[in-house]
């Protein structure tokens, strides 16, 4: 597993997913300060002095699930495409490595890319409130809720767009896919809470979003054994 890891950690240095990796929690930073910057004194009459942190981790709450989503699909494709467009497959798979092994490589190394974004955003929050001077100490129970919660909530979506990628050499479907399940993860809010596409959104909107975090991790982990099930005995080409 760490030569594959270290494999495909040397096939993307220079595929620009690590520019993707940085560039979404930068933008959505970025996006913020602008609206905190040019109000802040109406958010601080609005929050209050002492509210002005968790208005700004409330103003991320409906980004981040469509950001996680987005990157998850992006992420995938290109890293799948890596693969598709070299023809590798049939080699990576003659070596004397269990295909379930490959599979598994290719999603830790999505997730962890997902995870490294999501720590990014954590760190740009705290680096915006303290920039604009915010009083108070910092929620950080409410920002690491905000900020990982959903990730794990939307761990069944990841496996499905990650096995889709890794198995069809055209990504039309798994990014249509994928953008189908951001843009409807939006108004995850008006589903009920049984169906997953409503768990990322759940998990920072309620009070017991780590029940739905849980439930995200549960479903997730039994899609990956399904999908290195499925990949074992998908023919690649």
């Amino acid at each position: 597993m760490m030569s594959l890891l270290a494999s495909d950690l040397l096939k993307i240095r220079k595929k620009g997913l690590w520019f993707l990796v940085f560039f979404a929690p930068t933008g959505l930073v970025l996006m913020n300060a602008l609206n905190f910057g040019l109000r802040l004194d109406y958010l601080q009459d609005q929050y209050g002095k002492d509210g002005m942190w968790d208005g700004l981790i409330s103003a991320f709450s409906m980004f981040i699930p469509l950001a996680i989503m987005l990157g998850a699909t992006i992420l995938s494709s290109m890293m799948a495409s890596i693969e598709h467009q070299n023809g590798s497959w049939k080699q990576l798979l003659a070596l004397p490595v269990s295909r379930k092994s490959v599979f598994l490589s290719k999603w830790v190394l999505i997730t962890g890319l997902l995870l490294t974004s999501c720590a990014l955003l954590c760190g740009g929050i705290v680096v915006l409130g303290t920039l604009l001077g915010f009083e108070g100490s910092i929620p950080w129970v409410d920002l690491l809720r905000f900020c990982f919660l959903p990730l794990a909530a939307s761990l069944p979506i990841i496996v499905l767009l990650a096995t889709l990628t890794m198995t069809h050499e055209n990504q039309a479907l798994s990014v249509t896919l994928g953008v189908t399940l951001s843009i409807v993860g939006l108004f995850g809010a008006q589903f009920p809470d049984s169906v997953p596409i409503s768990w990322p959104m759940f998990s920072i909107l309620t009070t017991n979003g780590i029940s739905f975090a849980i439930k995200g991790l549960v479903l997730g982990l039994l899609f990956l054994l399904l999908g290195m099930l499925y990949f074992q005995r998908k023919e690649v080409s």
